[in-house]
């Protein structure tokens, strides 16, 4: 495996190489006939040409563990600028605190507190609120397993995580969904608090990608469809 890597690899002209494959152990070749490659992975590529090349070679290799429809060069620009850099760790700290504002618990609170107070238009609200979560919910549960695309570092071998997500897939963010219908809940019967919660839900959905469990374009698709489900 990775042998049509070599020369490139050697070539001192060569300064990166992205080998974009998912390495499954089954496979059909041209006439349709199933083959079987016991232990494919990209693990085991690596290990097959660190046994023929020097390190400085294979440090030109970026491995990723999926098709190439599955990512754009912006989402894995983006991750490997994100989380190479040297405060990404400590980001990520106060990432995980945004991150939790999106749970879920948060939005019922707000409801409850505009209750409490007999905030005018509280009931309108809240129904618009439950109108546009019942709609993201079941439309991002169904997009997330048809277009089944892996979490980052399950994608990335050099990416890593720093929490562990709910499931595998990772299209659309769901917290970034429920984020952005919520915010255009509140700005349609509070206008006021729109630039607020606009920006909450900007941090929620790039929280995520500093977490390391989604790339950019999922937080954008999550903030198109949580959107779209409140204006519905």
């Amino acid at each position: 495996m990775g042998g049509s890597l070599v020369p490139h690899l050697a070539d001192p002209a060569c300064t990166e190489i992205a080998s974009i494959d998912p390495r499954p152990e089954v496979l059909r070749d041209e006439r349709g006939r199933q083959v079987t490659y016991d232990g494919n992975s990209t693990r085991r590529m690596i290990d097959g040409l660190a046994e023929i090349l020097p390190l400085d070679c294979l440090a030109k290799l970026k491995t990723y563990d999926c098709d190439a429809g599955e990512l754009t060069g912006y989402d894995l620009r983006a991750m490997h600028w994100l989380l190479g850099r040297p405060s990404a760790v400590r980001i990520a700290r106060i990432a995980r605190q945004v991150s939790r504002l999106g749970d879920g618990p948060f939005y019922a609170v707000v409801a409850a507190l505009l209750w409490y107070l007999s905030v005018p238009e509280v009931a309108a609200f809240t129904q618009l609120l439950l109108s546009a979560f019942l709609i993201e919910l079941p439309l991002y549960l169904l997009l997330k397993n048809l277009i089944r695309r892996p979490r980052p570092a399950d994608a990335v071998e050099s990416l890593s995580a720093f929490i562990r997500p709910s499931d595998r897939f990772s299209f659309p963010s769901g917290h970034t969904a429920a984020a952005f219908a919520f915010a255009v809940s509140v700005a349609a019967f509070f206008p006021a608090w729109a630039p607020l919660v606009f920006a909450m839900a900007m941090a929620i959905g790039l929280s995520r990608v500093l977490l390391g469990v989604h790339f950019p374009s999922d937080i954008l698709a999550g903030a198109v469809l949580g959107s779209s489900a409140a204006l519905l």
